[in-house]
């Protein structure tokens, strides 16, 4: 006869407990690693969340402001900048970054209607005013152009892969990419063999073991969420701030929705596994 927890020796009942609490965490990094491995290996996620804040808008703005001031300086009018720049084609230089950052590949080259907007400029310029296009002419020119797509590159760069990557972080997250994976697969392997150990009265252990995973991603969640502490964060630029908020903000309702049906399943199963015993012992008792 099968033996119901209750009935079980002291050791046995230690045993199981144990097995059920490192099931709780290798359902939980499972989950995690998973989670992270997705981020690491694709950046759909990211860009997605460029599309749905608006980002493009807010990073030409933001260019629009620059541009303004950077007249005091530069003596070049934010039109001849701005002429070559739409909402559109910032975001396809955003997507563009983070596709060439995650592949690897050479990035293609945006700014040649900006170059070409400036040079003009600058050539209508030195014709009115009989400047002469010698080295300090075509030096001021260089500066001007490389001194606006820095500009633009920051407004784009609204993860900081650039900084990243000249910091060398960037590659270093990359590198993580199959260690990851590595443990999401170890500990769904452990979760398997775990479930297997815990096979006698099935639905009780490994219903705790999923209740207790959920309670520890819903809660943390919902506290999050709850307390709005994601919008408190206090970043310059409108387009990082909109993308790295939005962000978290999907990363936690994924953690908080993944908890919610990992602590629903689990505590089905638990009751579930209750049920029996009470229909067997109102039965004896009849």
């Amino acid at each position: 006869m099968r033996k119901t927890p209750s009935k079980m020796t002291a050791g046995q009942l230690v045993l199981r407990l144990v097995l059920s609490i490192l099931l709780t965490f290798s359902l939980l990094g499972t989950v995690s690693s998973v989670i992270s491995g997705i981020l690491l290996s694709s950046p759909n996620m990211m860009t997605a969340q460029i599309k749905k804040q608006d980002a493009a808008e807010k990073a030409y703005n933001t260019l629009q402001n620059k541009f303004n001031l950077a007249y005091n300086s530069t003596a070049v009018p934010a039109e001849v900048y701005m002429d070559t720049i739409t909402p559109e084609l910032l975001e396809n230089i955003m997507r563009g970054l983070l596709e060439t950052s995650y592949a690897e590949t050479e990035q293609t080259d945006w700014y040649a209607p900006l170059r070409k907007a400036v040079t003009a400029y600058f050539e209508q310029y030195a014709e009115e005013n009989d400047i002469a296009k010698d080295d300090t002419y075509t030096q001021k020119l260089e500066e001007t152009i490389d001194h606006a797509i820095d500009i633009v590159q920051d407004a784009v760069d609204v993860y900081h892969i650039r900084t990243m990557e000249d910091a060398g972080i960037w590659n270093k997250l990359m590198r993580l990419q199959m260690p990851i994976w590595f443990l999401a697969a170890a500990c769904a392997v452990l979760s398997v063999l775990l479930v297997f150990f815990l096979r006698k009265n099935f639905c009780y252990w490994v219903g705790i073991s999923a209740f207790a995973c959920g309670i520890l991603m819903t809660v943390p969640s919902a506290a999050i969420l709850g307390t709005g502490i994601i919008s408190h964060f206090t970043l310059k630029e409108p387009a990082v701030y909109a993308v790295y908020t939005g962000m978290m903000t999907q990363l936690v309702q994924i953690m908080l929705m993944l908890g919610i049906i990992f602590t629903a399943a689990g505590l089905v199963m638990w009751i579930g596994s209750l049920i029996p015993n009470k229909t067997k012992a109102a039965g004896s008792d009849a």
